[in-house]
């Protein structure tokens, strides 16, 4: 197991995380602040990695442990002894919300249709 130090980079630690979360079959995606601070090379400095997840905490908690992780002052948040950056995992959209993106996306493109100049 790759251990976590205060000298872990920001992306190392979004690998280690990432790694441990795809053993678990979690599926999670990198957002937020913390990918726009990877993209910028740290133009932009987040203090916290996100990872966008329908898990729930229980499961993502026994993934991510065994690295060292803890529950932080949220339900969905958690710290590590070892490195600034915290790690939140706010839920993904249910199905009904992707239903809802996709009407307004087909509604969005319908009018379009009619109306190029919307």
């Amino acid at each position: 197991m790759v251990e976590i130090t205060e000298a872990t980079s920001i992306v190392e630690l979004a690998v280690i995380i990432s790694e441990a979360l795809e053993a678990a079959g979690i599926t999670a995606t990198l957002s937020g602040g913390g990918a726009v601070s990877i993209y910028s090379h740290n133009q932009y400095m987040s203090h916290d990695l996100d990872f966008v997840t329908s898990a729930d905490p229980k499961s993502l908690l026994k993934a991510i442990a065994p690295l060292g992780f803890v529950r932080g002052s949220a339900k969905r948040l958690y710290e590590h002894p070892r490195t600034k950056w915290l790690v939140e995992f706010p839920a993904g959209p249910s199905a009904l919300e992707i239903s809802i993106f996709q009407t307004l996306d087909q509604l969005r493109a319908c009018r379009l249709c009619m109306d190029p100049c919307a």
